[in-house]
């Protein structure tokens, strides 16, 4: 199960999804992946999804969490 939750870091709001099993480390682990990806990607000027950037920051948190390859 999910549910939403809001989150407000360095003047970036946030309403993501959050799932029963991650603990708070995995989640705020995708949380700064997420705001340093929309940081890096306005510095060079660069348009991005965020749709993309959760679904990476997903990807990560399992490579680094659960020992995955991808």
């Amino acid at each position: 199960m999910k549910h939403l939750q809001s989150v407000i870091i360095d003047n970036i709001y946030l309403n993501i999804n959050r799932y029963d099993y991650e603990s708070d480390e995995m989640f705020y682990f995708r949380i700064y992946y997420i705001i340093d990806e929309i940081k890096k990607n306005k510095n060079l000027k660069k348009n991005y999804n965020l749709n993309d950037i959760i679904g990476l920051s997903m990807i990560e948190m399992n490579k680094n969490f659960n020992n995955t390859i991808y």
